[in-house]
């Protein structure tokens, strides 16, 4: 394609108006003049085409339409087509700007031009452009969605829907061609490869319980099949035969199209890929012993041939050569279709999978230096693109995009084809003007240095081979904050709990490994104060003492202001989590019991109830709103209860996937994060569902500031989540690796609890939250464990 285009296009739309004539009525020839100019041109500009609208013009029977490369410049002799008062011009170039004048027409003849109109025509900018905001930088993703934990192979349907097997969670989830989640479909356990029927149904190899499901193509299961031990790679036949590599018992297996056993066939070592060639013939990966087998369709051994250090994957290409990626030697072969070997080609470490495009280039993911390699059919190197974080599955679309799962970066990339690359844009005003800030072949950067506290908006364009720059993507934004992290506690001493905040502005921190607490003061000292067995949940009272959870032992320990413990309180079995009432009763979550022990502030009993109808639930997560009622989260029946101030259930409404954090609004309503969903879910004082809002990797601690803004753990990947009171993404911050507890003092400074290596790590995002943390009470507030 080319920039510089000398000649012009004319393209002429003429259109019949289509008058007729009734009973009586007389024919019209147009009227006695020519039909004045339309008016009101406007020209949308898409990939490779124009679309243009215009206002009708009276006593018109057709227009014309003309277009140029040059403004002012046309024809005057117009192509023409049937249409009404719009068009739209295909077969353009993306990159050239054209421009467009429509007449009107009758029989008198032709009117003037009407106003002139340009446009360039692009390509649509990349999808899902994120940013993750950190101390003087910004980290930027784009054309990357989040799939289910360890996704593990791709294969993409003829609608251009992409499934994604999820290793991690046992299913797998079905994408849009723009990365949408259209929905996720449980399977067996351990799903590894996935193959799609001539009917469109999905089978899915499930390492781990030796069986293959069969999905139809909505996600519903259709069937479930035995194979060998440790099913991995899987290929459909044209007879749409099921053909299975069993990596423990070294076979292959045959299932017919309604899931029958047709036959289990001896192969080499440890078979993996799995491949058919035109002739029906089957080409299996043995990673076990650096060969590869050809079975007939029979199930005949044809013959076994090296390759290299431990093959996992096998493709064919157009001429029926076989290309083997070996995970073990960083290299491709290439085998004729009698097994001759034509060819070894070094890639990135350790190739996981292999792909091949419409044009006939191999593309290999690199699982261990994150990276896709793009060979030519001869094996040359013709790129090198960065994804995510261990790249293994990979398929290709029907427009030639290059889809990647990334195993521990639980998401699937999306390259885009002909992609030389992606210029980023930033600016400090919304809508821009933007300026360039980076141009970069992967799929993400980061933009550095930047000034703390300022917020920056950006967009992407794709570049092509031939410099042609897409439409802007979606504008994001994201504000830099100053971090500063202090270790907590002695090696080993995990928190889990939510950080608490006395009135003189001390943090207080739960060691869980060694049944001590610390608090962080003011002044830069750190005191440690020996409690019960396995503390995790914290929270302080009006009067300033200090009550913490000890898992292990059942019991709630309180202590003075200066760390004097004032009494030890048996409550039910695994304490989770606290909260404290605006009477000053203290209320525990009792996670393997399923019940809330209610303590009065000398820590009497008062009463033990039932926080959960099923038995087996987990209690986890507590928080009292302005009413008194307790709300409970249910972390293996996925719903919320609420108590009221007597311990008597109200209501059990559900919400995701395994919720955990759980905390109360200026409005009075209830967020829920779901760890096992990556989402939050709002719902109203009586129970009803208000929204759900995707958040990061597995959500665990949330807190709300004083505007009402929510704040989220994301445990999975390291960073938090700020969202709106509407739900809406206000900022992603990243933090030290599992954050769990959060809490946000009176300077509106951000408090994370972080569990990296061996330690504790305090993470504080300076002013990043709207004022203090909410706690819905009136008089001195404490927050801690309770909004955990």
């Amino acid at each position: 394609m080319k920039n510089a285009v000398k000649t012009f296009l004319a393209i002429t739309l003429v259109i019949s108006l289509g008058i007729g004539s009734g009973c009586g009525s007389k024919s019209s020839s147009g009227g006695s003049s020519k039909p004045a100019a339309p008016t009101g041109l406007i020209a949308t500009p898409a990939d490779s085409q124009v679309t243009l609208q215009w206002s009708a013009s009276k006593g018109a029977t057709s227009y014309n339409v003309y277009t140029s490369t040059t403004s002012g410049t046309y024809s005057t002799t117009p192509f023409t087509m049937t249409s009404v008062v719009n068009s739209t011009i295909t077969g353009l170039m993306d990159g050239t700007k054209y421009y467009f004048v429509v007449t009107a027409v009758n029989s008198v003849g032709q009117s003037g031009y009407s106003n002139e109109v340009s446009a360039t025509p692009a390509r649509p900018g990349p999808n899902n452009l994120t940013a993750i905001a950190g101390d003087s930088w910004v980290s930027l993703g784009w054309n990357t969605y989040m799939v289910g934990p360890q996704p593990h192979w791709i294969s993409i349907d003829a609608g251009g829907k992409v499934w994604v097997a999820n290793y991690g969670a046992n299913t797998v989830t079905e994408l849009s061609p723009t990365g949408t989640t259209i929905t996720t479909a449980t399977v067996g356990y351990g799903p590894w490869a996935a193959s799609i029927d001539a009917s469109g149904n999905i089978w899915v190899t499930n390492n781990n319980d030796n069986t293959v499901t069969e999905l139809s193509s909505t996600g519903i299961t259709l069937g479930t099949y035995d194979v060998g031990s440790g099913p991995t790679g899987i290929a459909i036949d044209a007879s749409g035969n099921i053909w299975v590599a069993n990596n423990n018992d070294n076979t292959v297996t045959k299932l017919s199209s309604t899931g029958i056993t047709l036959g289990t066939y001896d192969v080499g070592l440890r078979p993996a890929g799995i491949a058919i060639d035109a002739s029906g013939n089957l080409w299996v990966a043995n990673s076990g012993n650096n060969t590869v087998t050809e079975l007939s369709s029979t199930g005949i051994t044809l013959g076994t041939y090296g390759v290299g250090s431990v093959p996992v994957a096998v493709t064919i290409d157009a001429s029926s050569n076989v290309w083997v990626a070996n995970n073990g030697g960083n290299t491709i072969t290439e085998l004729s279709s009698t097994g001759f070997t034509l060819g070894t080609f070094t890639v990135g470490s350790a190739p996981a999978d292999i792909a091949i495009d419409a044009s006939g280039n191999i593309w290999i993911t690199n699982a261990n230096d994150n990276t896709v390699t793009e060979l030519s059919s001869t094996g040359i190197t013709l790129g090198t693109y960065g994804v995510g974080s261990v790249p293994v599955g990979i398929g290709i679309d029907a427009s030639g995009n290059v889809w990647v799962a990334n195993y521990f970066g639980h998401n699937a990339t999306e390259l885009v084809r002909n992609a030389k690359g992606y210029n980023v844009y930033e600016s400090t005003t919304p809508g821009g003007p933007y300026t360039l800030a980076a141009f970069t072949t992967s799929t993400g950067c980061t933009i550095s240095p930047l000034t703390d506290g300022t917020r920056y908006y950006f967009v992407v364009t794709t570049v092509d081979n031939q410099g042609v720059e897409s439409a802007y993507s979606s504008q994001t934004s994201a504000m830099p904050v100053t971090t500063n992290t202090n270790q907590v506690g002695t090696s080993s001493a995990f928190s889990w709990g939510a950080p608490a905040i006395d009135a003189s502005g001390n943090i207080w921190v739960t060691n869980d490994y060694n049944n001590t607490i610390n608090e962080l003061t003011v002044t830069g000292t750190t005191m440690t104060y020996t409690v019960g067995n396995g503390p995790i949940g914290i929270a302080i009272d009006f009067t300033g003492d200090v009550w913490v959870v000890n898992q292990n032992d059942g019991t709630v320990s309180e202590l003075s202001a200066t760390g004097i413990t004032l009494g030890t309180f048996t409550v039910g079995a695994a304490p989770s989590n606290i909260a404290i009432d605006a009477t000053g009763y203290v209320w525990v979550v009792n996670e393997a019991d399923n019940t809330v022990t209610k303590l009065s502030a000398t820590g009497a009993t008062v009463g033990t109830y039932s926080a959960s109808p099923i038995s087996g639930s987990w209690v986890w997560g507590i928080a009292i709103d302005m009413s008194g009622n307790v709300w409970v989260t249910n972390n293996s029946y996925n719903t919320v209860t609420e108590l009221n101030a007597d311990g008597v259930s109200i209501g059990t409404y559900t919400v995701g996937k395994y919720p955990e954090g759980i905390a109360i609004d200026p409005s009075g309503n209830i967020w829920v994060a779901n760890g096992g969903s990556n989402t939050v879910t709002e719902l109203s004082s009586t129970g009803i569902t208000i929204g759900t809002y995707t958040v990061g990797m597995y959500p665990d601690g949330i807190a709300i500031d004083a505007s009402g803004n929510v704040w989220v753990t994301n445990s999975g990947d390291g960073t938090v989540t700020e969202l709106s009171p509407a739900g809406e993404t206000l900022g992603v911050y990243a933090v030290g690796s599992g954050p769990v507890g959060i809490s946000i003092d009176a300077a509106g400074d951000v408090l994370v609890l972080t569990n990296a290596g061996n330690f504790t790590v305090l993470y504080e995002l300076v002013g990043a939250a709207n004022g203090p943390q909410y706690w819905p009470y009136p008089g001195p507030v404490f927050p801690g464990g309770g909004n955990y």
